[in-house]
């Protein structure tokens, strides 16, 4: 608490329409949306959830087609998904999610355990999350 986070994908291979690239729905990213456990097989994501979506909202669905090598940025709470990929290509992207040390959890990942996460910058007085090593050091700030 609050919800805020800024999400980056980063594509691992070329995210196009026929492979499920991300789609994100404008203007959705005003609070957090009710959550639901999702009913697709198949679904890799690690908290498996959806959102129900209207056939209006559906319609104004934009895609985020990437090459291997790019990224988008998105607001935590901005309704986003992807399509099932109906090629014979793979897509494999990396998520990151950039949280300010002064937000709250609220809620525990899907095997029922708090978040933890990796300083990148600053001093973290909040203590909110448990935190990790980095996998690299920090530079120093000049």
């Amino acid at each position: 608490e609050p919800p805020y986070a800024i999400t980056a994908w980063y594509a691992v291979d070329d995210s196009d329409r026929e492979n499920g690239c991300m789609q994100v729905i404008p203007n959705t990213h005003h609070g957090i949306q009710e959550h639901g456990k999702s009913a697709q097989k198949g679904n890799l994501l690690s908290i498996n959830q959806e959102v129900l979506v209207t056939p209006e909202q559906r319609q104004t669905a934009v895609d985020l087609p990437l090459r291997a090598g790019q990224m988008s940025l998105h607001d935590g709470t901005l309704i986003h998904g992807s399509l099932p990929n109906r090629s014979d290509r793979r897509r494999c992207g990396l998520t990151l999610r950039y949280v300010p040390t002064w937000v709250k959890q609220t809620v525990d990942n899907s095997h029922g355990k708090r978040w933890n996460g990796i300083l990148v910058r600053g001093v973290d007085t909040e203590q909110n999350f448990g935190q990790l090593a980095a996998p690299f050091p920090l530079p120093s700030a000049a």
